[in-house]
């Protein structure tokens, strides 16, 4: 089953956010290209009031190079590695967000693109763009619809 989204439950949620593969092509320890992350990424700000965890195995250096990617490309940051109010509820190094969206997940959209060196995957932009806008549900209307059915059984 595929997880359902509202516009409710998308609302000011955190979304960690892997770098290579999924924001840019793979090209580390360089910068890779966007892959169609960007659009993305500032549709569910302005859309959602999504905050971002880059969520990398980046460090160093590296970690500053795909921050400035991110600001460069007005991708605000709610953290680095880590979720700055975590330490509130856990001693865990696992960063906590509602959803992750990194191209080694398990069913998340991928493209094989035949003109890339490194040959590996990254994540389908216009797929997961579907995935979160085009199925969003508006509880709304389900609700509206819902009343609407009952009230037509009871003859109202």
């Amino acid at each position: 089953m595929t997880r359902k989204f509202t516009k409710e439950n998308l609302q000011n949620i955190v979304i960690g956010l892997d770098f290579d593969g999924t924001c840019v092509s793979h090209e580390f320890p360089f910068i890779g290209k966007d892959i169609g992350a960007v659009s993305v990424l500032k549709r569910l700000i302005k859309e959602y009031n999504v905050k971002f965890i880059l969520n990398t195995v980046r460090d160093n250096k590296y970690l500053d190079e795909a921050a400035k990617w991110c600001k460069d490309n007005d991708i605000p940051l709610y953290g680095l590695n880590i979720n700055p109010e975590q330490k509130e509820f856990s001693e865990s190094p696992k960063v906590h967000a509602d959803m992750f969206i990194d191209d080694l997940s398990l069913g998340i959209p991928v493209i094989y693109p035949d003109n890339d060196i490194t040959k590996k995957p990254h994540v389908d932009w216009r797929e997961v763009e579907k995935l979160l806008f085009d199925n969003v549900q508006d509880i709304n209307e389900d609700l509206k619809f819902i009343v609407n059915m009952t009230r037509r059984k009871m003859g109202m």
